[in-house]
Order: C-alpha cells, then sequence, then structure tokens
C-alpha cells in the first residue's frame, strides 16, 4: 500500500499554515477582463480588478505569489483562484506562434469543461 499524500485541507485543520506564519484564507475572487476577441492575435486576458467576500471592489489590490494584500491585511488566496491565476499567466506568456484564432480557442477552451467567465474591457 502506497504512503498517504497530505492534502491542504489536512494542511489547514493541522494548524501547519500558523506554524509557517501564513496568513488566513481570504475569498479574495478577481475579475476576468478580456481584451480583443478570440480570433484576434492580440487577444489578452487580465485580472485587473478584485473583490471581497461582501462583492466589494477591491481599488490597490495587490498580489504576491498565492497571497493576496486587500490594503489592510494579508490573505491566502483559494486553490481555485490560484489555478485561475496560473490558467491566465499561461495564456498571456504564451509564444507568438500561439497567438492565433485557433490556438487562443485551444488554450483558452479548457477540456475539463471549467471556463472561467470573462469580463469584455
Amino acid at each position: 500500500m502506497g504512503k498517504r499524500v497530505p492534502t491542504v485541507e489536512w494542511a489547514r485543520s493541522s494548524g501547519l499554515p500558523h506554524l509557517l506564519g501564513l496568513p488566513n484564507d481570504k475569498p479574495y475572487v478577481p475579475a476576468l477582463q478580456s481584451r480583443g476577441t478570440l480570433t484576434d492575435k492580440d487577444f489578452s486576458i487580465t485580472t485587473p480588478v478584485w473583490f471581497d467576500r461582501d462583492d466589494k471592489r477591491l481599488p490597490n489590490f495587490k498580489i504576491v505569489g498565492g497571497v493576496g494584500f486587500d490594503g489592510k491585511e494579508w490573505g491566502l488566496l483559494s486553490r481555485e483562484v490560484w489555478e485561475t491565476l496560473e490558467l491566465v499567466g499561461r495564456f498571456q506568456s504564451r509564444p507568438e506562434p500561439e497567438r492565433d484564432q485557433i490556438s487562443n480557442r485551444r488554450h483558452w477552451g479548457r477540456s475539463d469543461g471549467r471556463q472561467p467567465p470573462l469580463e469584455p474591457a
């Protein structure tokens, strides 16, 4: 029988974040914004606007790795938000030959059916 791999849930419930000096989880949520269309060579997706749990806009929100700062306190981003940021980052850093209609659709249209909504620019 293989070794059990600790889960994120286990790490949180064990007090590990506190021992490591990590901030508490915060329900920060980005609003994705697209510029152009999937058929454009310069199509882009960004996360310029962030919200808190009460849907209040966070005008000076900053990200450092997997942690966000809302102007008052630091908070750990959720796994879903982190995965979305990773997806957006990979999309934005794709090479020039992959910036056409077919490649844009392939990169952004996820095969697992989870497509974050886009906010038009």
